[in-house]
């Protein structure tokens, strides 16, 4: 290779140059960049790849200084979150028993419960709406707040499980010997809604923070709009715990339940397979297999206990019929 000798020093960088005919370019030098490049050039190197969160060998030393002040800003969501939800339990529950003191420990437990499921899920549609309607791309765009949620968020499975098992405790305790045989009660009353809270808590949430890569936030935000029955399946609870089933206002609320349910988690589905495909110009029967095979399998996982929880509304809602 032909080089030329003379060279210039620039940011404690070398520069070298090629001759025309070793770069293969007639006419045009070619320019080699060798030795140490400076911090500034490092950071403009660096800010070229915030978009995919990759980062080449020459910007890591820059990237690490915001790596490192990255994760308590995590810590300190995940702390917020563990404060969030159980705070707002007994608040809930203190507030309750001001304003109807003749409520049972129990009614108290179990209401309050559900005014934070409520809230949870209010705020996670809040937020798949705020994801959905600034990602122009479905797979490139994201936003900053869907890994914040999701970090907020997370302690919420936790706590659920938890109060899921108090409201279990005032309801059946005194009917068992045991611990072990109460504890094991409270498994097989409720397998699908607990293993559901664990995989998202122990798979589905660290996928999404840690495995993505930034894509798809998208798809994310569409998962976080199937929240939007959970109020309504808990006002349903409410009413039912409070002995107004035969209220105008239980089977308004039955109706919207079945609704909010079907559309915003079984329609969702195929509406993200739609939805992919018009942003790559391909049907949406088409594009399972344009996708890798293993996201077509977590739909499927996710989508096969909407379907029964769904076809447990029907049978109510047929039930309630009926009876009338």
């Amino acid at each position: 290779m032909l080089v030329h000798k003379n060279k210039t020093h620039r940011n404690a960088g070398v520069t070298q140059q090629v001759s025309p005919t070793a770069s293969g370019l007639p006419g045009r030098p070619l320019i080699l960049r060798v030795g140490r490049v400076g911090a500034a050039e490092r950071g403009r190197e660096c800010n070229t790849h915030t978009h995919t969160h990759t980062h080449s060998p020459r910007c890591l030393p820059a990237c690490l200084p915001a790596l490192g002040r990255a994760r308590p800003k995590m810590l300190h969501l995940v702390a917020l979150g563990c404060l969030f939800f159980p705070g707002l339990f007994l608040l809930s529950r203190r507030a309750l028993h001001n304003a109807e003191p003749a409520l049972t420990d129990g009614d108290l437990v179990c209401l309050s419960v559900r005014i934070v499921s409520s809230v949870q899920a209010m705020m996670a549609v809040i937020t798949g709406v705020v994801i959905t309607s600034s990602c122009n791309h479905v797979m490139k765009d994201s936003h900053w707040i869907s890994k914040a949620y999701i970090l907020f968020g997370t302690p919420y499975m936790v706590y659920d499980i938890y109060a899921m098992y108090l409201c279990h405790w005032y309801k059946y305790n005194g009917k068992y010997n045991s611990s072990f045989s109460f504890v094991t009660s409270f498994l097989k009353k409720n397998p699908l809604i607990i293993l559901h809270h664990l995989v998202l808590f122990l798979v589905c949430f660290p996928i999404i923070l840690f495995y993505r890569k930034g894509l798809g936030d998208f798809f994310l935000g569409c998962l976080l709009l199937a929240e939007m029955s959970t109020p309504f399946v808990s006002l349903a609870k409410i009413l039912r715990q409070l002995k107004k089933q035969d209220t105008l206002l239980y089977k308004i609320n039955g109706v919207v339940v079945l609704v909010t349910f079907f559309v915003c988690r079984i329609l969702v589905f195929p509406f993200m397979y739609w939805a992919y495909g018009r942003q790559y110009g391909i049907p949406a029967y088409r594009v399972p297999f344009h996708i890798p095979w293993h996201c077509t399998v977590a739909n499927g996982l996710i989508m096969a206990p909407q379907l029964y929880w769904l076809t447990q509304i029907l049978k109510k809602a047929v039930k309630i019929v009926k009876v009338e």
